[in-house]
């Protein structure tokens, strides 16, 4: 009797560490990416899913909708896993020109399953170093300077 039950829960172990899942990097599992920037008489809303872009280019402007295909995805994955998400509103503008109006305001929200990471007010075009390929690749799939 020791004995099947000894094997059992051998074999129940094994099963169960089959099931289980690898944790995966916030980046692998983002629900949107949405970067916005802004001033007086500019706007740009850009939010990316897994599945497709969204982008307004001014307010209360048409949604422009394009899917996105498996080498984008890939590259934003790629891009997103350099990224500690958890140091995001950590991170310092490089420049203030949009205190003064010298430039557009930025900001940048990263969402994960439950949590969302977001950025400090930066300058459109001058992120911080460590999220500008990700910035620049934001701003290059969705065809904006």
């Amino acid at each position: 009797m020791a004995k099947t039950i000894f094997t059992l829960l051998i074999i129940l172990t094994g099963f169960n560490t089959l099931n289980c899942k690898r944790p995966m990097n916030h980046a692998q599992e983002f629900e949107e990416i949405y970067y916005e920037a802004s001033s007086r008489g500019y706007f740009l809303s850009i939010s990316i899913n897994p599945e497709d872009l969204k982008i307004i280019k001014e307010r209360g402007g048409d949604v422009v909708t394009s899917v996105l295909n498996e080498n984008e995805r890939d590259e934003l994955h790629t891009v997103l896993n350099q990224i500690d998400l958890k140091t995001l509103s950590d991170l310092e503008a490089p420049s203030t020109k949009s205190t003064f109006d010298g430039a557009h305001m930025a900001f940048l929200r990263v969402s994960v399953p439950e949590q969302a990471f977001e950025s400090q007010i930066f300058d459109h075009g001058n992120p911080p170093k460590k999220i500008e390929p990700l910035v620049r690749l934001i701003l290059n799939l969705a065809n904006v300077d």
